[in-house]
Parts: C-alpha cells; structure tokens; sequence
C-alpha cells in the first residue's frame, strides 16, 4: 500500500448510528510491525492502519490493505486463500504469521472459503485477436474479434471520460478485478485506487501495474482443460492500454480490498468512479449509492454491464434494464451524458470456449 493512497482512505467500521465509523487513519507503531518494499520506500508490504477515532486495526499483507468494516470476520473467513496466495505471489514474513496467529488464533483451522481467482483474469489483458488470429479453424470469429479490438467497454468508458473531460483528481475503479479498468484510467486521473473485495485478484493487480511485491514478468493462459501457454505480461499489458507510451508500473495508481457497497471514503471525495461489470455481482442499488455519495458534485460515473444474471433485482421493468437503469441514477442526481450499448464484452476460458456477452456503457455526470 503506497503511502499516498492512506491520504484519501475512511474508517469503514460501523459507527454509533449504524453508518461508517469515518475516521482517519494512520500507521500503527504497535500492530504488525511495518515492513516497506526495498525498491519503492513509498511502499509499505506489511503493517497495519489504525483509526485515530474508534481504534479499529487493519492489516497490510503482501502490500495489500485489507479496509473491510468486519476485517476479523472477513480474515476469518478467507485466512487459508489469503495466505496461500501471498505465499505464492507475494510475501509473508514470519512477523505476519505470529500476528495472524495472535490476532485470529482460530482463523487457520476454521473452515475457509475460496475466493478463487478466474482463470480469465490473467489472459483478459491479452489480446483475443493475437490468441486466435493465426488459427483458420476460427474463420470469421477471429474477424469478428480484430474489428473489435481496442473498442472494449472498458475502452469505451475510457473514451468517455477522455471526451468528457475526468479532471486531474482522484478516480475509484470500483470492483477492479486484476486492474483493466485502472489501467486506462491511469493516464485520465490524477490517483487511481482500485478497490475489490477479492484479495487475489488486488495481489494480482498490484503484481501486474504496480510490480509489488515483486515483478509479474509472465503469466500462464489455460489452452484446454490440461494444457497451459506461458504468456509475456508485458505485451499482454502494452495491448491492454489505449494510451501510447504508458509506462509500467504504475506511479499514481493502486490497489486495496474494500466492499464496493460500502466504500471506505469520505462524501464528495473522487471526481471519477468506475464501476465494469460488478451491477450483477452485488446490489446495484447499494454499489451505485455508494458511487454517487463519494462522486464529488460534476464528477463523473463510468459504468458497464451485460445486465446478464439478474435485471430484476433493481428494476421492476426487467424487461428494459438500460431505462430502469437511468431512471435509478436520475434518482441519485446523475445524468447520462454518453452512452453505448450492445457493446461486445467477450470471456475467454478456452481455446474452444469463449462467451460474449453484450454490454451497456454508460457515463454519466453528478449534479453541482
């Protein structure tokens, strides 16, 4: 976690009248003892964040914040796949692992459920196109993916902002998975900070854009159900960014865990909030209300989403999600400014399985 990101970051706790606790943070000098990265001393790898008003404690591990309003529940929860996955992509010191075992004596035995990370989320920084182009088996699908590339509904929301002007402050990628998103709105916002609850994927984020804790040079691309291809994460990336001469890694973005529903941020606090493809994995009433109350007034809403799993949870009109979908954010003082939809957002899991999904794209301005 880089020193600048605690700057713009919330007490998530719940405080006396059921709301966010709100209070800053700082370092701790008597919880995990800080652990920063030896080529970037901005960067801290271990430590732990406390609220200067309610005293609440959150861990840094393997460079990633963990800023959750139950962190005890969540590390309970999730402690055996954190662990194993900052043992195999990052780092764990001995002094983590005694804190662990004092903090959350029971948390290692407990049963532990998975976050497992996608299959896709690695190769979906690479070009499709590049996989399949040389292979005449897929005829017209491989034209079909050449046409489209670079006109992702994460390019479109980028050419959105880049047209309607971001401004130069700080931009949320909320549900940042390995960074996509992020990594187009580096060269639109001043500081970028993705936020995802799922611990692998904002390792993983951070290994890719940020290099931390240590550089991801490779990465493997499942071919078949047996088979894997090692991938250059280089150019997987320099496909990835619209932005010509981007350089790698990241100087003003990064990545922590933090619930999309409940943003630890204060009101008014971005000028820009992203939101790909999280509408039908939590509750867009909730994730869009949170998007809206830390929107400063004129900030902007990127939003994407195939509507793919359940129109009907926020809307009565299933049948017509994008109106339903306006009309919710009139309610929450945005306004649609740019818009595109059937958008062609495509899954690569195999060889022979790839799934396309149609997408609306959507920005939309807060009032001042």
């Amino acid at each position: 976690m880089r020193d600048r990101t605690r700057e713009h970051l919330i007490c998530p706790a719940r405080g006396a009248a059921e709301g966010a606790c709100g209070g800053r943070l700082s370092l701790s000098d008597a919880g995990l003892p800080a652990r920063r990265s030896a080529t970037h001393p901005d960067d801290l790898l271990e430590g732990t964040l406390a609220c200067r008003a309610c005293s609440a404690e959150y861990p840094i591990i393997s460079g990633v914040l963990v800023l959750v309003r139950d962190v005890a529940a969540y590390l309970t929860r999730y402690c055996r796949d954190v662990l194993s996955s900052a043992a195999l992509h990052g780092t764990v010191s001995d002094d983590l692992t005694r804190w662990l075992e004092r903090h959350h004596p029971d948390a290692p035995g407990l049963p532990s459920a998975d976050q497992p990370l996608d299959v896709n989320l690695p190769g979906s920084m690479d070009r499709l196109a590049d996989l399949v182009g040389g292979d005449a088996r897929y005829g017209t699908f491989a034209k079909f993916l050449r046409e489209w590339q670079g006109r992702s509904p994460y390019d479109r929301l980028a050419s959105f902002a880049q047209t309607l002007g971001s401004g130069q402050g700080l931009a949320i990628d909320s549900g940042c998975g390995a960074g996509a998103m992020a990594l187009r709105l580096a060269s639109l916002a001043g500081y970028v900070i993705g936020v995802d609850r799922a611990f692998a994927a904002v390792l993983l984020a951070r290994r890719l854009l940020l290099h931390e804790p240590r550089p991801k040079d490779d990465y493997e691309l499942r071919r078949s159900a047996e088979t894997f291809e090692l991938r250059s994460a280089a150019r997987a990336l320099a496909s990835a960014s619209p932005a010509p001469g981007l350089e790698l890694p990241l100087g003003n973005t990064d990545f922590i865990v933090a619930d999309s529903t409940e943003l630890p941020l204060a009101d008014n606090a971005a000028g820009l909030v992203a939101g790909a493809n999280i509408l039908d994995v939590t509750s867009l009433r909730a994730a869009l209300k949170e998007s809206a109350r830390v929107l400063s007034p004129g900030g902007l809403l990127l939003l994407t989403d195939p509507f793919k799993v359940s129109p009907h949870a926020y809307s009565d009109r299933p049948a017509d999600p994008v109106a339903s979908l306006r009309q919710f954010l009139e309610g929450l003082g945005l306004t649609v400014q740019m818009e595109e939809d059937f958008v062609p957002w495509i899954w690569y899991q195999y060889d022979r399985h790839f799934q396309v999904h149609l997408n609306y794209c959507a920005a939309a301005r807060k009032s001042a």
